[in-house]
Formats: structure tokens, C-alpha cells, sequence
């Protein structure tokens, strides 16, 4: 039987890590990390290893008290259908009075067509569902067609409940909840593709460790801090503390080959303002295998002078500079700073093989003074810049900030695109500002918690294309009217004046399409949605299980007249072959012969598998001693309703 969600948690969060059992001064050879070890610090919770299952009232648009469950059960695994619902498309026509080409304004139509051009969807329905109606779509798709840009405002767990949303989930629950989603999420990404995940600290150091392990620690890229109120605005008078800042994790999928958009500033050249001159020949040593000359008092000359290309920067080697790897701050700290005693103070050294500028060399001094640690090192404009700054490009890029002052913004986004949306609304230049770091005109946008449709509203005025989901009832009465204001031009508020949005686009409506299978709730027995159709089942049930269908399997038509639909899953200790065969009930009973197996057999084993599951509502007329070892036969739907039962 499921497992009941409701009720008081009464478990423990743990965090395990490598060792955890062992103090470092204890460990030995026999400690040293081991293929299968936890590769990062990792939450464990109560039923980690199973996942939620909610009922949804269709009526009230949101999900009834949720279950545990298996997590390959097909309830939580299913690939539904999405259904078209209908289009809106903006039409342009000329403003009464304008002179032709001149001044346009959009009228919004409703279409019946489902135009596979209009690349913008909207989807009601539970998102963990529609995350796996996305992943079967996208699967079938080329890298540069997934999501480049996700953006997730997911329920904080604050205890609050907001007027849209029940914001009140257990930490098991809560954590269990946005794992399989992640999961999933990550599968829809483009390798360069970034995900943004705003949070509170109610629960943003178990999402920091949760997302560490989805996507890995080495693809965090940093946190965005934002403050979303006004310090002297009071939440409540018993609050003994106030919050401002809410974050926003960035991770990619690959950080080595995600780049983000950064903002350029003019150039400076007002720095480069010194002149070295050396007076004699200094005398020469190596350090950390660099030839380094080294000029006492008197023998070298610092001069200040007008700024111009060729001059140098003075830069005191302290704080980040010194800490970073192969760097003229790390140098001088590290060989430099402590020959103070052997050389003396107020040396300069030439330090040769070093820097981006094309001298071939950079300049350092040591401590002037006994009780001083730190020195100055010169460099020259970069080679790159240089080039650039001659050719007429006098800008420079600048590091993405991770602190935002937004608390004006989310102040007036309360009625922003036309509808009031009291608890959680973010405001457009939030998504903006994140977008414009993390995608570009073209790219794809998702958001699977869209609450009142932000993140589809700045996407469309962005000229990116975008997905959104919702559960809620809001879909209706909230994201549909905005988008249609957006598209429509209607919608002056937000960033639509800085972006100069007109109006303009499409999108498509959708909502999630029936289960693949159809319990009878009086009697428990189920059967399969026959109404979806034998292909969709078929490769709806492999994917409901992970299975990536693979078409390039050709199977021959003497074998089997009724093709199935074949996939495969990549595992760790090699690829395993799915196959769903499945016989309509209006067909006539059918046993497959030993012969057939076998034929089909040989034929996938061609290409590699490390084994073979077929999943199949035919009879099977092959004794089991002569069945391949490597090949398992699942009756379904009967393994199905088996697991719901258990």
C-alpha cells in the first residue's frame, strides 16, 4: 500500500559525506576514496529512496494529500500526452490615422491550429508529469534545440500559505518533491544550458546540497543575492528578525562550456600611468623555475607619468589576487614576499614568462618596510584588449555581481502584466536581469512553477522562445490573461518600456492528456488507456521507464508484422534494450512462438545489449529453461497494477 504524506513530520535530515565517521588525523590507506563513494556531501531524509505521489482535483486546478511511493512507480514515471487546447496569435495591423509601415498594433486571435512554428507552450497540469511529457519530447530532439535558460520559484517551505500555492510542505516532502524534478530538469538542458533556482534560507542549504548532487558541485556557478524589501518595512510586529534577501542558485549543466552574458564597461586607461627604468644589469636567480632578475635600491628608477598604452598598472598583490593560481599576486606572495631578509627591502625583481600583456615579463616589488608582507607587481594592458582598444573597442567585460537591489521592483510587481498575484509574485526586471545573463534572442526558456506567468511574459518581450507550467487554476485566470496582454501590446508595465516591446508572437495552450493506463476505482483492476493508441502506449511505457527510443533498431517485418517500439538505457554496466510489444484488445489472442523470441533476440543482439527487457501483453509460448539468460519477459499490464497494489 502507498504511504500517507499527511501529518507532522517527525523524521531527522542527515548529511553524509566521505568518512564522516572519522576523525582526519585517524585516517589511513585504507580510508582513501573508492570508486562508488558519495562524491559530495549528500542529504538524507525519510523515505529518500521513495517519491510523491499526489491526486489531482482537476476541479480545484491542485493536488490532493500526497503518497509515498516507488519511485519507478508508473503513476510518478508516466510520459502522458500533452493536449492541444488552442493557439493565441498576435496579428499586426496599422494604427488608424499612421501612415503605412509606420505604427502598428496587435490584435490577439484564438486558433484551433496546432502550428508546430508556434514554439511557445503553455501547460496546466502537475509539472513532475509534464516534466516527463517534455523529456519525450525533447529526447527526440538535437542538443541546441533543449532548454538553454531554466528558471524555477519554487514553494519555499516557509510555513506561510500564499493564496496560489500551498506553501507548507514537509522537509522530506519538500526535499523529495524537487529532487525528481531536478532530475528531470537536467535531462532537458542544452550542455550549455544554465538553471536558476530562487529560494529563501528556509530551505536554501538543503537545495545548495541537493542541486551539488544532481549537477554536481564542479557546475555551481554562483549565488545571486536579492534584496526583495525595504529594511525599515516591517513583515509582521513579533518578527524578530527581518529578511530582505531572498537567492537565486546558478548552476550549469557543464560549466566548461556554459558561458554567460556579462555586461562591459569602458576601458580605463587612466591606470597604465608608470614607467620602469633599470638602471645596471641586476643580478639574476630562479624562482619556481622563472628566471627572475632582482635590482636593489638605486638601481632602478619608478616613474610616474601621463597615461598612455604602453605605460604600466601598480597593483598591491593582497586579498583574491594572491589566491589565484599562476597569477603575478600568487607569485609575489609566494617567492617574492618572504626574501625580504636574503635581499633586503624595496627590491624590484623582473619576473620573465608571466603576464598577457607581451612584455615577457613583469615587474614586482618587495616590502619597503621590516614588519610589511606584501608588494606591488606591474602589467600592461593585455595583448587582446590592446588590439582592441587600437582597433576603436574601448569596452571591457566586467564579473556578473551576485548582490541585486531590487526591493523597489518587488514593491510595485503586485499588479504587474494586469493581474494581482499577492504572495510570491516576482517582478519582470528580476527575470530579466536573468535571462539577459543566461540566454540569448532564440533561446529556449522553462519554468515549470510559473505561478502568474512572469517568467513567459519577459521571455516573449526578450524575443526568447519559452515553456511554462502551472497546476493551479491560475493557468487560467492569471498567466493566460497576462500573456495575452503581453502579446497583444497592451501590457505597458514591467521592463516593456526599456525593451521597447510593441507586442507581437504566439503561443500555444496545452493541457496534460489522460494516464496511459485506466484504473476502475470500484473494483481496483486496470487496463491500458487503449484510446491513446498502440504506438503512443508503446513508447510511452518504455520512456515511463528511462528508456531512450532508439528508431535506428530496425526489426524485420517477417519477424513481427505489429512493430514494436524499441529503446535502450544507458547503465553503468552497459547498455540494457527495452522493447514494448503490445497487442490491441480488439486483435485476436496471440502467443509468441520460441521461434519469433529467438529471431528477435539475435537481431538486438547485434547491437550490444547488455540485456533485454520486453514488456508485453502477449502470451509467450517458449518453456522458461529455453529462454536466453540475458532476456526478461514483463507481463504488463499486470507487473504494473501489481507494484500500484504492493
Amino acid at each position: 500500500m502507498a504511504k500517507s504524506a499527511s501529518g507532522k513530520y517527525q523524521g531527522s535530515l542527515s548529511l553524509e559525506w566521505f568518512n564522516k565517521q572519522k576523525a582526519i588525523l585517524l585516517l589511513g590507506d585504507e580510508d582513501a576514496k573508492k570508486e562508488g563513494d558519495i562524491p559530495a556531501p549528500r542529504i538524507n531524509w525519510i523515505n529518500r529512496d521513495d517519491a510523491l505521489f499526489y491526486e489531482i482535483d482537476e476541479e480545484e486546478g491542485k493536488g490532493l494529500t500526497p503518497y509515498w511511493v516507488d519511485r519507478n512507480d508508473i503513476r510518478v514515471k508516466e510520459a502522458r500526452p500533452l493536449v492541444f487546447k488552442k493557439a493565441y496569435i498576435a496579428e499586426a495591423k496599422e494604427k488608424p490615422g499612421s501612415l503605412p509601415g509606420m505604427d502598428v498594433q496587435y490584435e490577439v486571435k484564438e486558433s484551433k491550429v496546432d502550428a508546430p512554428t508556434i514554439q511557445n507552450w503553455l501547460i496546466k497540469g502537475d509539472n513532475l508529469l509534464a516534466l516527463n511529457a517534455l523529456k519525450r519530447h525533447f529526447d527526440k530532439l538535437p542538443d541546441e534545440q533543449k532548454v538553454k535558460c531554466i528558471y524555477i520559484d519554487p514553494p519555499y517551505n516557509t510555513g506561510s500559505a500564499f493564496d496560489h500555492y500551498d506553501d507548507n510542505m514537509e522537509h522530506s516532502e519538500w526535499l523529495t518533491m524537487m529532487r525528481d524534478r531536478l532530475n528531470i530538469i537536467k535531462q532537458l538542458m542544452r550542455m550549455d544550458g544554465f538553471i536558476c533556482c530562487q529560494i529563501d534560507d528556509s530551505e536554501s542549504a538543503y537545495l545548495k546540497v541537493l542541486l551539488d548532487e544532481v549537477f554536481g558541485r564542479d557546475n555551481y556557478l554562483t549565488t545571486i543575492f536579492v534584496q526583495v524589501r525595504y529594511k525599515n518595512k516591517t513583515l509582521s510586529e513579533d518578527s524578530d528578525y527581518q529578511k530582505v534577501i531572498e537567492q537565486c542558485l546558478i548552476y550549469a549543466r557543464d560549466a566548461s562550456c556554459a558561458k554567460a552574458n556579462k555586461e562591459t564597461e569602458p576601458y580605463k586607461v587612466e591606470k597604465f600611468e608608470w614607467e620602469i627604468t633599470e638602471l645596471c644589469a641586476g643580478s639574476d636567480v630562479i624562482l619556481g623555475g622563472k628566471k627572475v632578475t632582482i635590482f636593489k635600491p638605486g638601481q632602478y628608477k619608478i616613474t610616474r607619468v601621463e597615461p598612455h598604452l604602453s605605460a604600466l598598472k601598480e597593483t598591491w598583490a593582497t586579498g583574491s589576487l594572491v589566491r589565484q593560481k599562476g597569477s603575478s599576486g600568487e607569485f609575489l606572495d609566494k617567492y617574492i614576499a618572504p626574501r625580504k631578509k636574503l635581499d633586503g627591502l624595496s627590491c624590484l625583481y623582473k619576473v620573465g614568462g608571466i603576464g598577457e600583456d607581451g612584455i615577457g615579463y613583469r615587474y614586482m616589488t618587495g616590502p619597503k618596510r621590516e614588519e610589511a608582507t606584501k608588494g606591488k607587481f606591474y602589467s600592461g594592458i593585455p595583448l587582446a584588449t590592446l588590439d582592441q582598444i587600437k582597433n576603436g573597442i574601448t569596452n571591457k567585460l566586467k564579473p556578473i555581481e551576485n548582490f541585486y537591489d531590487l526591493s523597489g521592483s518587488f514593491g510595485n510587481c503586485r499588479n504587474e502584466g494586469g493581474v494581482d498575484f499577492r504572495g510570491g509574485k516576482k517582478p519582470e526586471k528580476l527575470l530579466a536581469l536573468i535571462f539577459g545573463f543566461f540566454s540569448n534572442e532564440g533561446d529556449l526558456i522553462l519554468d515549470v512553477f510559473s505561478g502568474s506567468g512572469v517568467s513567459a511574459s519577459v521571455a516573449q518581450k526578450m524575443e526568447r522562445n519559452w515553456m511554462c507550467v502551472e497546476l493551479g487554476n491560475q493557468a487560467d485566470t492569471h498567466i493566460m490573461p497576462r500573456l495575452k496582454r503581453t502579446l497583444s501590446g497592451e501590457d505597458q508595465g514591467g521592463v516593456t518600456g526599456e525593451l521597447h516591446w510593441k507586442g507581437g508572437g504566439s503561443f500555444k495552450y496545452y493541457h496534460l492528456g489522460p494516464s496511459i493506463i485506466n484504473v476502475d476505482k470500484k473494483t481496483g483492476k486496470g487496463e491500458f488507456n487503449w484510446a491513446l493508441g498502440r504506438t503512443y502506449l508503446q513508447e510511452s511505457l518504455l520512456q515511463s521507464y528511462d528508456f531512450k527510443l532508439d528508431a535506428a533498431i530496425k526489426l524485420d517485418h517477417d519477424l513481427v508484422s505489429d512493430l514494436p517500439a524499441i529503446g535502450r538505457l544507458e547503465s553503468p554496466k552497459g547498455v540494457i534494450f527495452g522493447v514494448a510489444w503490445l497487442a490491441a484488445p480488439e486483435e485476436p489472442a496471440v502467443s509468441i512462438d520460441a521461434e519469433t523470441v529467438q529471431a528477435l533476440y539475435n537481431t538486438l543482439k547485434e547491437h550490444g545489449p547488455r540485456s533485454i527487457h520486453v514488456f508485453t501483453n502477449k502470451g509467450w509460448d517458449i518453456k522458461r529453461d529455453a529462454m536466453p539468460p540475458d532476456m526478461e519477459i514483463i507481463k504488463v499490464p499486470h507487473a504494473i497494477f501489481a507494484e500500484l497494489e504492493r
